[in-house]
């Protein structure tokens, strides 16, 4: 049966599901989660990892943390991603495939910032599958114009980054996607699904 989660007198604008947990993110950039928190996963970094059995705030984003507000979050399997409304990545949770993007395969518990390869690129969207991570950014490509790039990060055992081989990504690199201006992703279990503004079609 379906049940209300509350959330007060605040407005949810964005629901994010992992394995055994969820995110919430606030109309005003606030985040909240909820669930199993053995490796993480819910970015509280107050020292412990028990299950939430109700919403309860992350300390890093919105109005009062001294954070920017959230954009986006996403959630894997036992891990999860917010990005920032001015563009900054976070991830934080389980690391042992890669999947959040630091260089290591080490657990981070509380949000961690992490940069993508391109100076020129910025964030505009982030999905994860179960034990990998896709960011979407907007890179210049000279005289005024950009388009739509692709990160991954994680486990790569069937491809599904799309760097041209099946080597897992300890940190973001950029997808081997020719010309395509990539402007939608969605991820699944080994499986990753573009969209495309100069090439129709799904690939």
């Amino acid at each position: 049966i379906p049940t209300v989660v509350k959330l007060g007198t605040a407005v949810a604008a964005q629901v994010a599901c992992g394995g055994v947990h969820s995110l919430v993110r606030l109309k005003d950039g606030r985040v909240f989660g909820f669930g199993k928190n053995w490796c993480g996963q819910l970015g509280l970094n107050d020292g412990r990892t028990t299950c939430k059995k109700s919403p309860v705030p992350l300390p890093n984003f919105g109005p009062g943390t001294g954070q920017v507000p959230a954009a986006v979050v996403a959630c894997g399997n036992e891990f999860s991603a917010v990005l920032a409304e001015d563009s900054g990545l976070w991830t934080f949770g389980y690391g042992g495939q890669g999947q959040l993007g630091t260089g290591s395969k080490e657990n981070f518990y509380g949000p961690k910032r992490v940069h993508l390869p391109s100076s020129s690129a910025r964030a505009v969207d982030v999905v994860c599958g179960v034990e990998y991570t896709v960011v979407l950014a907007r890179e210049d490509s000279g005289k005024g114009s950009s388009r739509g790039v692709m990160f991954g990060s994680g486990e790569n055992g069937c491809g599904q980054l799309g760097l041209g081989h099946c080597d897992p990504a300890l940190s973001f690199e950029r997808a081997a996607l020719g010309d395509h201006d990539v402007v939608g992703a969605m991820c699944s279990k080994a499986l990753t699904v573009i969209r495309t503004r100069n090439k129709p079609g799904l690939w």
